[in-house]
């Protein structure tokens, strides 16, 4: 089961995925991510929604403000004991192509707080991330060069 989004959605760019990310941080740039539930040792740690269907990772916060009615099928989905999925993987919650929720850019700009994130990075140091690949200062984020 996938989910459609509505017609005339605009898909995030790379800005407003920057946008999103600072309205989630602000206040939080401490925060170190942890999550409610638990994934078995070789599958990702990070869940977009809690248990009771409040956003999680910092990706799913954007997601939570960005397209909310997504969020909620994600979340539906988590439930189902889907385990959890990154930023990498969203295709596999859409109708079609990922990239009708974000841009290709916008991905990338998630990716790297992301990265820094699951890795142990405070939210802060994730924003800072994305904010330096977003001007042009860092590489596009993999694992390899995070």
């Amino acid at each position: 089961m996938t989910y459609t989004l509505p017609e005339g959605f605009v898909p995030i760019n790379d800005r407003q995925a920057l946008n999103f990310l600072q309205e989630v941080v602000s206040g939080r740039e401490g925060y170190t991510y942890e999550s409610d539930r638990t994934a078995p040792e070789d599958e990702e740690k990070c869940f977009y929604a809690n248990r009771d269907g409040s956003p999680s990772c910092i990706v799913g916060h954007v997601l939570h403000r960005a397209a909310p009615d997504f969020f909620a099928e994600v979340f539906h989905r988590e439930n189902l004991g889907e385990t959890g999925l990154s930023v990498f993987g969203l295709e596999g919650y859409l109708e079609g192509d990922s990239d009708k929720l974000l841009t290709e850019d916008a991905v990338t700009v998630l990716r790297a707080a992301q990265i820094v994130q699951d890795t142990g990075g405070t939210w802060g140091d994730a924003f800072e991330a994305a904010e330096r690949y977003f001007a042009g200062i860092d590489l596009a984020p993999s694992h390899d060069n995070w």
